[in-house]
């Protein structure tokens, strides 16, 4: 449509005039957490809507994300492709755009190098020399588990799975701030947090009375607000706030 062309292009422009500001990009993807939800909605015996930012934001139950929200940029309903397809999610946060078969063909599994036809683009041959042509250089760093430290990859990129058997805290706590506080360089960052979606895939238990993180998305998300209170804190005592562009997003939101 050409109203979402416009749009394209009005972003890209805002994003090119950024870049030559920009020092720093922190990017958290939380898998399966989602933005809003039906407001009439709410989950059987409770006065709680479905675990979702934009219900618990009004709530007051998410302290951090709501200092984020209320001292930035909050975006309720982005664009999406009526489908939870992680591959499509990949490319969006990549790109900015559904636009081109080209960034999100499903059967491109994995990031296409250099030397591969343009039609195989991927975002890092993309970011490479977008970089290249602007004479910056990527000191880039992602922590997560595949597929996403595999599709994220740029050249030179410092990239650690978090172990099956840890936490998105211990990943954050034990990889991710220590990485970011030794490499002051530092100018582009992914922190992928797994839990979220692992609990959907045990059935998506929305509200439980347990207060044990990984007991349901509601105890969890809560849990998340923690870990985004860190982050916060981090970038603050280390002198970043200011220089840094704070990113969160997610692949796909999730079923009731």
């Amino acid at each position: 449509m050409e109203w979402e062309k416009e749009a394209l292009r009005e972003t890209i422009s805002f994003l090119e005039k950024s870049c030559k500001k920009m020092k720093r990009v922190l990017c958290i993807i939380i898998d399966q957490l989602t933005g809003h939800w039906e407001e009439s909605v709410k989950i059987e015996g409770t006065d709680l809507p479905p675990v979702n930012v934009a219900g618990y934001h009004q709530l007051g139950l998410i302290p951090n994300f709501s200092y984020l929200i209320n001292n930035g940029l909050w975006i309720k309903k982005p664009w999406n492709r009526g489908g939870c397809v992680t591959m499509y999610g990949m490319k969006y946060i990549a790109t900015g755009s559904y636009l081109d078969d080209k960034y999100f063909k499903y059967q491109n599994r994995r990031p296409a190098y250099y030397g591969i036809p343009e039609e195989q683009l991927s975002f890092t041959v993309a970011a490479n020399e977008y970089y290249k042509g602007h004479n910056k250089k990527f000191i880039a760093s992602i922590f997560g588990c595949a597929p996403w430290t595999d599709d994220f990859l740029f050249n030179d990129c410092y990239a650690t799975y978090r172990p099956w058997d840890s936490g998105d805290d211990v990943m954050l706590r034990n990889c991710a701030l220590p990485w970011l506080k030794s490499n002051p360089g530092w100018n582009l960052s992914i922190i992928y947090f797994q839990g979220l979606d692992e609990i959907g895939d045990r059935g998506c238990p929305s509200y439980l009375k347990s207060e044990s993180p990984r007991s349901s998305k509601h105890s969890y998300i809560k849990f998340l607000d923690g870990l985004i209170g860190e982050i916060i804190e981090f970038l603050k005592k280390e002198n970043l706030w200011e220089e840094t562009y704070l990113i969160i997003t997610s692949d796909h939101g999730a079923h009731l």
